[in-house]
């Protein structure tokens, strides 16, 4: 059995941080916290946390907080009084922090109740620094800050250019090939230069000279 009730069969509360985690059952309302900020992790948390009572509408209920270093896994919930968590007895509207040691999600292990913060409280753990800034139990959320020892404001990580810068040159150029070679249109027919029309002008007439034909062609000789 996971969990841990008071010996009454009536009682009406929520898993603590570490077992929400290790059932599963939240995982795309869940936020993972390491100073690397690999494996799709963040290196901090600046926003609000939900009751785990109102996980449809939320947009965080649990945080994990990984310490490699030692081995440890931390958790952090709003542990809001209401609905289904409405019977808490520890840490009933405040935020709530717990460990266990590192492990697969859904593998046995022991629990252990770290601290409870109301609002404006803080406190350190690993090499790290969670502050409730507010606690809203009529919204059902706390706002919560959680930064590596000596950072100052939570800073997301710039993200990666979209695409390479371009010099607007292409890598390979292509010649296209042309589309036909060029046509040269012959004439229709050859050119024709006609026999003149007229006979040519006639010599003088002061001169004397006579008309002959030369395999009927006109032609003239000419007497002086």
């Amino acid at each position: 059995m996971m969990g841990y009730s008071y010996g009454q069969s009536d009682t009406i509360m929520c898993f603590n941080g570490a077992k929400s985690w290790q059932s599963g059952w939240y995982v795309d309302k869940e936020v993972t916290v390491n100073s690397a900020a690999i494996s799709g992790a963040v290196s901090c948390f600046d926003g609000d946390l939900h009751v785990i009572v109102d996980y449809p509408t939320a947009t965080t209920v649990l945080l994990k907080v990984q310490d490699d270093a030692n081995s440890v896994d931390y958790y952090v919930n709003f542990n809001a009084k209401k609905g289904i968590n409405s019977g808490t007895r520890e840490g009933g509207n405040q935020v709530t922090t717990t460990s266990k040691t590192l492990a697969v999600r859904d593998s046995y292990g022991e629990s252990e109740f770290v601290a409870k913060l109301g609002g404006q409280a803080w406190f350190t753990f690993a090499n790290y620094n969670i502050t409730v800034d507010a606690i809203d139990t009529t919204k059902g959320k706390a706002h919560v800050t959680l930064l590596l020892t000596g950072q100052s404001v939570c800073m997301p990580p710039s993200p990666a250019p979209a695409n390479a810068p371009t010099t607007g040159f292409s890598s390979t150029s292509t010649t296209l090939p042309p589309t036909s070679k060029p046509m040269t249109v012959m004439p229709i027919s050859p050119p024709t230069t006609p026999f003149p029309t007229n006979i040519p002008t006639p010599f003088p007439t002061g001169e004397s000279h006579n008309s002959c034909t030369h395999h009927g062609v006109p032609f003239q000789t000419i007497s002086h």
